[in-house]
């Protein structure tokens, strides 16, 4: 089978907040939960609820450090410690058992390019440190 994805995934856990983005009202509000793995393309966490192929989602990624691989980083507002902020749609979601929830795997939708691209210089400086 021929891989989807345009970029490798990274395991990597943190903290990941959610929301659902239904008008007028979304099922899901502000959840958070660990995410398992991420790449520039996209993220896959665990969830207690189980969210429908196209979903669309607003995500708060902790990933330490991040920032400071952003253009001007010295320039920002609360310096280097910003979350990831960006839109994902849910791709998959299965069940892992029926106590333990879901694996959700979202693709990143409108990342802005300087964004993706600090984010993979930052996850690939963090595989060069845990090879």
């Amino acid at each position: 089978m021929k891989e989807r994805r345009e970029f490798v995934r990274i395991p990597r856990k943190g903290l990941i907040k959610f929301r659902e983005m239904h008008l007028p009202k979304s099922l899901i509000s502000d959840e958070a939960s660990f995410y398992t793995n991420i790449s520039p393309g996209g993220i896959l966490f665990e969830s207690a609820y189980h969210l429908s192929l196209g979903t669309m989602l607003k995500l708060e990624i902790e990933l330490k450090d991040w920032s400071r691989c952003l253009p001007d980083a010295d320039k920002l507002p609360g310096g280097n410690s910003q979350p990831l902020r960006v839109l994902g749609e849910v791709v998959h979601c299965h069940e892992l058992s029926p106590q333990s929830g879901y694996s959700i795997g979202i693709k990143f939708v409108n990342l802005d390019p300087r964004h993706q691209q600090a984010l993979l210089k930052c996850l690939q400086d963090h595989a060069a440190q845990h090879d």
